[in-house]
């Protein structure tokens, strides 16, 4: 188990980190076409900040692990995370992520209402419901 409780899974002989994980990319092999995906990759692993010396000590570099690699008939290419939600440390490490890899999107997902959703729509719909609370509670007022 994981620091977020998820289990290991298989599907065809492939291990994911979490049934999350599984089920985008049951999603993924199911809509392929329709999403013109020419090929789903899978685990790449980025250095998103090298190792360096201090002290006399090696200092290990910074990596970033993707969960899936796709590239789509047209050329372009995403790399994607599956979250239950959506942490600071991935925060950070998209950040860093963006700063070296500009070329290429690291985009979050997470399962809500039984579809897939970007985290940053997530975001977006979080800040305009807690704007519309604020509105709301200054006008009770």
């Amino acid at each position: 188990m994981s620091k977020y409780n998820n289990k290991k899974c298989e599907y065809k002989d492939i291990q994911f980190d979490s049934d999350l994980e599984m089920r985008y990319f049951q999603y993924l092999e199911e809509n392929k076409i329709s999403l013109g995906i020419k090929e789903i990759g899978m685990k790449k692993k980025y250095i998103i900040f090298p190792s360096y010396n201090f002290n006399g000590k090696k200092v290990q570099p910074i990596t970033y692990t993707s969960d899936f690699e796709l590239e789509y008939e047209n050329g372009k290419r995403e790399t994607i995370d599956v979250k239950g939600k959506r942490t600071e440390a991935f925060n950070l490490k998209k950040k860093m992520f963006e700063s070296q890899f500009n070329e290429l999107k690291l985009i979050g997902y997470s399962k809500i209402d039984g579809g897939w959703v970007e985290h940053s729509v997530i975001e977006k719909a979080r800040k305009e419901r807690k704007k519309l609370k604020e509105i709301n509670k200054s006008n009770k007022i």
